[in-house]
């Protein structure tokens, strides 16, 4: 590891109930190795009675989360191609869902972008393994007020504070690339139409008369403008991108395509549309 900047998260005063998930962190990401998922280096602790301190090593990725990024090269007036950064994310959820891994947790402060620019999924504290005779994963863990935006309708058991988990299948995390990748090409959250107090806003993602975004308030003219300058996007392709979208976030988690699916259907847009990609 000469030479090699790496990137620290530590875990101090762990409790007891939460060694079995750490373990199980552990062993989901000592297992991933591709390019749209970050690279887990290792693990140093300290163990004396208790565990005090536990240090999760990465591979650094020097320009954040996708917010910090976008929000840097803008002000730079850099190019950013926002096609082929929601791309990527949507390659490592492929791989993540092959090796049959439920994600749980993507949103835009989880997609980290490495030094060459490419997007990489982390953050997998909530991440579980579905089992061959299971359909969907579980959670006992409330969501922090901040996250519920980006969680399915099917994630979501209550609609009073605090939010109790529900269930959690592959197109959960479907739906949540859909919204992440909404905010990547827009700059926009999604469901920013409603009021930012807690109880609106799961009301909103439970109901099915809303939507996470219309076309008009995240496409708007400046938007469609840069899609076009920056990743080459013609009207075409940008309606085409926005069903994508539509089908991924419905509300229905049966009737949403898997990612696979995703890939199937649009591959000609993705891959050979946009020639910069």
């Amino acid at each position: 590891m000469s030479g090699l900047t790496v990137a620290i998260k530590v875990l101090r005063d762990v409790e007891q109930y939460q060694v079995e998930r750490l373990k199980r962190q552990l062993k989901i990401m000592s297992q991933l190795r591709h390019k749209n998922i970050v690279t887990f280096m290792g693990v140093s602790y300290e163990i004396d009675g208790r565990i005090p301190e536990i240090n999760l090593i990465f591979r650094y990725c020097p320009f954040g989360n996708s917010i910090d990024y976008l929000r840097s090269m803008e002000a730079e007036g850099l190019v950013v191609n926002r096609v082929k950064m929601m791309t990527q994310v949507a390659e490592g959820l492929q791989y993540l869902h092959g090796q049959q891994i439920n994600h749980n947790d993507i949103r835009p402060s989880t997609v980290l972008i490495a030094r060459d620019g490419t997007a990489q999924l982390s953050s997998f504290y909530r991440s579980k393994e579905i089992r061959s005779n299971e359909s969907h994963t579980n959670s006992r863990e409330t969501w922090p007020e901040e996250d519920v935006r980006w969680v399915p309708p099917e994630a979501l058991k209550s609609t009073t504070w605090p939010v109790m988990p529900g269930a959690l299948y592959p197109s959960s995390d479907v739906y949540s690339w859909a919204l992440t990748s909404l905010f990547i090409l827009s700059n926009a959250e999604p469901y920013n139409h409603v009021p930012r107090i807690q109880h609106n806003l799961v009301a909103a993602i439970n109901s099915t008369q809303t939507f996470p975004a219309t076309f008009a308030s995240h496409f708007t003219p400046p938007i469609l403008q840069k899609l076009v300058q920056e990743s080459g996007l013609v009207q075409g392709g940008i309606n085409e991108v926005w069903m994508v979208l539509e089908m991924a976030w419905n509300k229905d988690h049966s009737r949403r395509p898997s990612i696979g699916e995703v890939f199937d259907s649009y591959s000609a847009v993705w891959l050979c549309r946009w020639n910069r990609c």
